[in-house]
């Protein structure tokens, strides 16, 4: 979490319009299986609204990276927006975020929720969820669909998905009939000074919640993912996804918001997950990218007259949602088993 935490909290968040949440979840199955301890995050003093989060953990073998002679406890303090933890679940997450997104975007602006976090420490479950338990894609889905139910205004919903991959940070069409059939087509363009899009994608008009979910699920089982010893099924790209809301208004002129949900690949320390070869690579291309992402928190944190958005494919699609008129929520997830301590603070 570190300066992640800091970087776009407090009064600066307010005037960019972004807000970072962080997420503990419980130990996995896998920690669970691996006889791993966990850590104490803690609450500041009203939990729900308080900005206070607190790591301690006590150093020894079970915490590599975390200093001090064993048994000692380090504490470390992050500054959020809010925080939630193992307690409580995706329908609290959306609770807290779903209708405010849903009524800027409604009202012809834009939203962009990101999942930043260490590989398995819960991004892609906060973002799809399951069948006990859906995700913020879904839950949107259904009020989405519910909301142009209930109004009388013509609505179309427009969907997109892409993926970015690798060291040259290739961009693919995961919503395509094939795999990388598209792949020459999707090219980066650039419509201000702070506004890129992805040119060449194919976009579809759901009908309804279910139809939007099946094109959702297709692009999921389209992207690059791996096994890996920290993660069984590791996000090796960058998706985003893209919903366009377009309403018909009576005065006959057109109004869009966007929803633009981006599910970041974890970062991941090599020692421990084990890639070589081709895996290695990938973890390398996601830890370069996600560094020039922070370095981009941290220069809008600080007000930097120059924040390095053209370093990346990522950061220059992300420009838009970061500086503009756009309300962006940033939610770190953070795993609570003491071996991922160092990767978590």
């Amino acid at each position: 979490m570190g300066k992640r935490g800091k970087a776009a909290s407090g009064k600066s968040a307010n005037k960019q319009h972004v807000e970072v949440i962080a997420r503990s979840r419980p130990l996995n199955k896998k920690e669970l299986a691996e006889g791993c301890t966990q850590y104490c995050v803690t609450p500041g003093p009203d939990k729900g609204h308080s900005a206070a989060v607190r790591l301690d953990v006590e150093a020894g073998p079970d915490a590599p990276g975390i200093p001090g002679a064993a048994g000692t406890v380090q504490s470390y303090h992050f500054n959020v927006d809010r925080a939630f933890y193992e307690d409580e679940n995706n329908g609290d997450v959306y609770e807290y975020l779903g209708g405010r997104v849903l009524d800027r975007v409604f009202g012809g602006y834009h939203a962009c929720l990101l999942a930043y976090g260490q590989t398995g420490s819960g991004k892609t479950h906060t973002i799809l969820g399951d069948k006990g338990d859906p995700g913020i894609i879904p839950r949107l889905s259904q009020e989405i669909f519910a909301r142009i139910a209930e109004s009388n205004t013509e609505t179309d919903v427009v969907v997109e998905m892409v993926e970015i991959y690798g060291k040259e940070e290739r961009m693919s069409d995961l919503l395509s009939d094939s795999r990388w059939g598209s792949d020459t087509q999707l090219k980066l363009r650039q419509q201000d000074p702070t506004s890129f899009y992805v040119q060449g994608t194919r976009t579809y008009q759901p009908a309804d919640s279910a139809q939007m979910d099946a094109f959702v699920q297709a692009g999921v089982e389209k992207r690059s993912v791996a096994e890996t010893q920290m993660n069984h099924q590791s996000s090796r790209s960058h998706s985003i996804l893209t919903i366009s809301i377009r309403q018909h208004l009576a005065s006959g002129t057109l109004r869009e918001g966007k929803i633009r949900l981006v599910d970041l690949a974890g970062s991941e320390n090599l020692e421990r997950s084990g890639a070589e070869g081709k895996h290695a690579d990938e973890a390398i291309a996601i830890n370069s990218s996600l560094s020039v992402l922070r370095r981009v928190l941290d220069a809008l944190a600080e007000k930097k007259e120059h924040v390095p958005f053209r370093d990346s494919v990522l950061t220059k699609l992300l420009a838009e949602s970061l500086t503009g008129n756009c309300m962006t929520t940033i939610i770190t997830t953070v795993s609570p088993a003491k071996s991922n301590a160092a990767e978590s603070k």
